[in-house]
């Protein structure tokens, strides 16, 4: 497990999201292990959410 060791709202300002959006990220990567603990992202299985990321890339969203 990682944790990130920043607060939800600082990764938030740090990607350009407000924090109610970047919270309803986290809410559709709940399925891949990653959740939030009071103030804290944190990721289960890094494989996981990298395997996920690899497969989105080989397979485009069309418009």
């Amino acid at each position: 497990m990682v944790v990130l060791p920043y607060e939800k709202a600082l990764i938030a300002n740090r990607l350009g999201m407000k924090p109610e959006s970047f919270l309803r990220a986290i809410g559709r990567l709940r399925n891949l292990g990653v959740s939030v603990d009071h103030e804290y992202v944190s990721i289960a299985e890094v494989g996981t959410l990298v395997a996920f990321v690899e497969k989105s890339e080989e397979s485009p969203v069309e418009s």
